[in-house]
């Protein structure tokens, strides 16, 4: 009735006591909200995740989150609590780089950077492809896949290939 939003459950039960001036979503259990012109972060039992002091939160999938400050600067939040500022790098989808002289410099999920010589692809799920076709996992498996493939991800241990739509799925170890 006053033009606030609360944030219920599947039941219709009120998941946090909080009223909000906006809500973008509820994810990964934590409700990406506006107070007072604000955005921040709440999680789905009420704590404050993150102070209502951000000119945006963006969320990017497994547990990342773009948080855009006031004054502009760019920071990559994980629910872990690591931030990494990312106001200097460039951004793709949802991985982050910038320009050296040795090639691009990326930004991995644990905040170090990483540079590669090559182009990264789905750097969201952990596969990045370098020179010749060889892709490289963030731990450091390699594993060779030629330039017929028009798509490949990566997710839980498996590698999954298209090649004139048709998919192939290899199994990848990662030796500790």
């Amino acid at each position: 009735d006053n033009g606030a939003y609360s944030v219920l459950d599947l039941q219709g039960n009120s998941v946090c006591a909080d009223t909000f001036q906006d809500v973008d979503r509820v994810v990964e259990g934590c409700i990406i909200a506006c107070k007072e012109a604000s955005w921040g972060m709440t999680a789905v039992s009420g704590e404050e995740i993150l102070p209502y002091a951000y000119a945006a939160i963006e969320y990017l999938g497994d547990g990342l989150f773009l948080l855009e400050e006031t004054s502009g600067s760019k920071i990559l939040y994980d629910l872990a609590g690591v931030q990494t500022d990312v106001t200097n790098f460039e951004r793709s989808g949802c991985y982050f780089y910038k320009q050296t002289p040795a090639g691009r410099e990326y930004l991995l999920r644990n905040g170090s950077t990483r540079t590669f010589a090559g182009e990264v692809e789905e750097l969201d799920h952990g596969l990045l492809l370098t020179q010749n076709g060889l892709f490289e996992l963030y731990s450091g498996t390699r594993f060779f896949l030629d330039y017929d493939y028009d798509r490949v991800e990566y997710c839980d241990g498996f590698v999954y290939a298209r090649m004139h739509g048709i998919w192939t799925v290899f199994q990848i170890e990662v030796m500790e």
